[in-house]
């Protein structure tokens, strides 16, 4: 039984093979359908780089983009995968499968297809050509594509704005954490003797778990940035800290007079995190270690450096899954997550003692008192009502998302209860002990990487995609060729040596 919404196969005028939908029309000129196709080209501009089309037909207008934007990537959607399956028979579809620039799919693939190839840094504006007939006869189907899409660029877009927001500031961490990286070495402690981790976020609830913390000293505390200030106010000392967060801001996470004295303290930065903190750090003679977490420079430099670099796991870019990857690198089966609210409680963004307690008390004013300036951060974006006292928001309800999803592809159980999650792996723990059993991180070969971005080929692009998207929309550059703007990275990138 043909479960396509296509019928048969008719030859047009021009010997073109025609597939017909079930009523009997066709979707395309049925005398000279190369002709349609080419009209049909001419409302798009040439330096198009990414097309959806939506109603694949004959194949005719897709042969004819591959040759008319011989740069362009495109989506060749059809409804399902028997629709697909039985346009595959016509010889016009089967020449252009052949062609990696397309890729054919259905309407259940659609999201995923798209965020997975859809790079607005390097593809520009996304075009999307609807065959009308098609539509007309798919009007059922075609509200559940209208959907795929959006979400699909909504993801993308958010992904997008992050890379835009971040590229340039990224990059020039990067470059300056690298060089810092060529000159200093240290040796991991592994966990120590200790058989339970405690990673401390910074969420309002700490304020009432901080207690069994204090009151048990069998845990090896890994603390995200936020929450360094904190435990020093309580006077407890963590045996690491992470830093993920590239903005300025974040120096003001390391301002303390006894900085000096945490000899025994592992401090993990991101190669894109700020600079200014990793030479507080350094200048100081503590323990500083590098990471990659996905920025594809970063990657980059990792690779060159065969992989010497420590690789963590952020998720969807928060703090507080990179440290519970730390933890697990540093093979603990046993981890308690503090402060790990992914939410406002009792009208609190924070645990007590932050650096942003101190800010806003030098910034308040009689018009924007203290309590405002955290009301400004907590309802900067669209709240969702958890309950009487909690609120939360697209992006950290994201984070939790993101961390639970780690946590359950990690085969650890856990129990989210009292304000305190408790991680269990369920295999043994040896196998999760990677890259921090008494390991000697190396320099890093700054010279030999810089020397091998400049002899790179043209094609070796994705490492720049961020600073690109920084271009794009921060400098307003949204209809330069991608060349020109690969080109204008490259130097910038240059530029730090």
């Amino acid at each position: 039984m043909n479960n396509s919404i296509y019928s048969t196969v008719i030859t047009s005028k021009t010997g073109v093979q025609l597939p017909l939908l079930q009523n009997g029309k066709s979707i395309e000129s049925r005398y000279n359908p190369e002709r349609e196709a080419e009209s049909q080209l001419l409302q798009f501009e040439k330096n198009t780089a990414f097309f959806l089309v939506i109603g694949i037909g004959s194949g005719i207008l897709i042969k004819k983009m591959l040759e008319a934007f011989p740069q362009a990537k495109i989506i060749a959607l059809e409804n399902s995968q028997a629709d697909i399956e039985f346009l595959t028979g016509l010889s016009l579809i089967k020449e252009i499968q052949k062609s990696e620039r397309v890729i054919f799919t259905c309407t259940e693939k659609l999201n995923s297809e798209l965020c997975k190839n859809y790079i607005p840094a390097l593809h520009g504006n996304l075009k999307i050509y609807e065959n009308r007939v098609w539509v007309l006869e798919n009007r059922d189907f075609f509200q559940k594509i209208q959907d795929e899409i959006n979400k699909a660029l909504a993801q993308i877009s958010s992904d997008f704005s992050v890379q835009a927001h971040f590229g340039k500031i990224w990059q020039s961490n990067i470059m300056k954490n690298l060089k810092l990286a060529s000159k200093i070495s240290s040796k991991t402690a592994g966990g120590g003797n200790k058989n339970k981790a405690a990673v401390i976020a910074a969420g309002p609830s700490f304020d009432e778990t901080i207690n069994l913390l204090l009151k048990h000293d069998d845990y090896y505390i890994i603390s995200t940035d936020t929450a360094f200030s904190t435990l020093l106010k309580y006077g407890l000392i963590p045996d690491a800290v992470i830093s993920l967060d590239g903005q300025t801001v974040s120096f003001n996470h390391y301002l303390h007079k006894n900085l000096r004295q945490l000899n025994q303290t592992e401090f993990y930065f991101d190669l894109s995190a700020n600079f200014s903190a990793a030479k507080k750090i350094s200048d100081n003679k503590l323990k500083l270690f590098y990471f990659t977490s996905g920025h594809p420079l970063s990657s980059a430099a990792r690779s060159f450096s065969e992989n010497k670099i420590i690789n963590l796991y952020s998720g969807s870019g928060t703090v507080t899954i990179t440290a519970v990857d730390l933890a697990v690198k540093k093979g603990f089966s046993q981890i308690d997550l503090f402060g790990a609210d992914f939410s406002y409680s009792k009208g609190k963004a924070y645990t007590k003692g932050t650096y942003l307690e101190g800010l806003y008390q030098i910034w308040q004013t009689k018009i924007f008192s203290y309590e405002k300036l955290f009301d400004s951060l907590m309802f900067r974006t669209e709240l969702i009502k958890k309950d009487f006292e909690h609120f939360s928001s697209p992006v950290l309800e994201s984070y939790k998302d993101s961390l639970e999803n780690y946590l359950k592809s990690m085969n650890f159980s856990f129990v989210n209860s009292d304000n305190l999650y408790r991680i269990t792996l369920k295999k043994s723990s040896q196998e999760s002990k990677t890259e921090f059993i008494e390991k000697e991180i190396p320099k890093f070969n700054y010279e030999g990487f810089i020397k091998k971005l400049k002899s790179g080929r043209e094609s070796d692009y994705v490492f720049l995609l961020p600073y690109i998207a920084w271009l794009r929309k921060k400098m307003n550059f949204t209809d330069c060729k991608f060349e020109d703007l690969h080109k204008l990275a490259s130097q910038s990138l240059l530029s730090y040596n």
